[in-house]
């Protein structure tokens, strides 16, 4: 990183320059958050819905969710009351994993 003049005035700066000021400032907020992304996306239990079956296999397109549901390789990790679909994250992933889905 070059020294930077504080006598520039900031209309004068360039956008590469304001990038590289403001650059260690944001660095240590955005490894924390992604490190929470992550951590919260490893933890994650149960996913609900058509959605959360997307959501599971790479955000593929609704139909496909829709099928793999409907094809019954995802029958042992599923739990439907009524409406609602919950997915065991740990068990889907085994079940896609061994059906050559994922």
């Amino acid at each position: 990183m070059k020294e930077c003049d504080l006598n520039v005035r900031l209309i004068d700066v360039t956008v590469g320059e304001a990038f590289e000021m403001l650059k260690p400032l944001f660095e240590p907020m955005l490894k924390e958050a992604v490190e929470k992304a992550v951590l919260a996306a490893t933890e994650e239990k149960e996913v609900y819905g058509i959605p959360g079956i997307q959501k599971l296999m790479g955000n593929c397109c609704k139909s496909k969710a829709q099928q793999v549901k409907n094809s019954g390789v995802l029958d042992p990790a599923i739990t439907q009351n009524g409406r609602k679909i919950t997915v065991n994250v740990p068990l889907a992933k085994k079940l896609l994993k061994a059906a050559s889905l994922i």
